[in-house]
């Protein structure tokens, strides 16, 4: 069942706002938005060990540390290298080490639209519909991983 709106939708209405569990930067804007809040700046300190990610304030750099530490070290593999400058290898890579890594981070329920929870364990994918690249990624994640 549907929840009752208080009032009638109209064009440009905002009808949920939540962060995203996860996110990268393109390649293409490293170096000019936050890794972590992802406001454009041309102040960005980078991290002094790996020299990928960039962030504004150490407030955030702080606050991505849960899910940089435990790439920050592989980021100079160069299988990872080559894996990262792609649009999706940088996401698999990340949401990968942070299910591997971060205990709560695949059984954390999520809200969705119909009102049901839903979390990272409850979803299965099939493989076999996965492109050629996002298959590569994986098993790239696997070798080094």
């Amino acid at each position: 069942m549907s929840p009752k709106l208080s009032k009638p939708l109209s064009p440009g209405d905002v009808i949920t706002q939540d962060m995203p569990f996860i996110h990268v930067l393109d390649v293409e804007f490293k170096g000019k938005y936050c890794d972590n809040c992802l406001k454009q700046s041309d102040q960005l300190k980078r991290c002094s060990k790996c020299l990928y990610m960039y962030y504004c304030s150490k407030e955030c750099q702080k606050n991505d540390w849960k899910y940089h530490k435990n790439e920050c070290k592989l980021y100079g593999n160069h299988l990872i290298q080559m894996m990262i400058n792609d649009k999706f290898g940088a996401l698999w890579f990340r949401l990968y080490l942070s299910v591997q890594k971060i205990p709560t981070f695949a059984t954390k329920k999520y809200r969705l639209f119909d009102g049901s929870d839903v979390s990272l364990r409850d979803i299965s994918v099939d493989v076999s519909a996965a492109s050629d690249a996002m298959r590569s990624h994986c098993q790239d994640i696997c070798e080094i991983h």
